[in-house]
């Protein structure tokens, strides 16, 4: 497993998105979805930026949240799952989803609290991780040598 770990201001974050949309082929969406809602996904770094309330103007209080990179150049497929959620009231969620498979690359940026850049990442598999779950999650996620390895190091460079 790789990861790499960080301090990234809304403007350095900004950058960074911009780069994944305009010089790769990686396509950015939510990690999991709200409930009852489908999954995002962004076309842009100010989609991204917008959907969280960043704004790079202004290094101000917010949250931080996660989205995941998935490169169809690395992996064949990715796997958008329907989680059915246990109803207790009527007015209570059924589902939501989430996004899976062996080499998307998760993004987490830390948001800023009282005035201070929190810690961001991004972390992904490696492939001898992911044979180590391939007898588990093979069936749903396909053969772990359908995906390009070496692409995905080179993304995450």
């Amino acid at each position: 497993m790789s990861e790499i770990s960080f301090c990234a201001s809304p403007k350095e974050l900004r950058d960074v998105l911009e780069f994944v949309f305009t010089e790769t082929d990686i396509e950015v969406y939510d990690t999991y979805s709200e409930f009852d809602k489908e999954l995002r996904k962004f076309d842009s770094a100010d989609a991204v930026l917008d959907a969280h309330g960043i704004k790079t103007t202004e290094l101000q209080d917010c949250e931080g949240f996660r989205i995941a990179f998935y490169s169809p150049s690395v992996m064949k497929r990715r796997i958008i799952t329907t989680i059915h959620l246990k109803k207790e009231k009527e007015t209570d969620p059924t589902l939501r989803y989430m996004i899976e498979g062996w080499a998307l690359i998760f993004f987490s940026f830390g948001g800023i609290q009282d005035g201070w850049l929190r810690s961001s990442d991004f972390v992904h598999n490696s492939e001898k991780r992911a044979k180590k779950w391939e007898d588990t999650l093979g069936k749903k996620f396909g053969p772990v040598s359908d995906v390009n390895w070496d692409a995905l190091q080179q993304l995450s460079k």
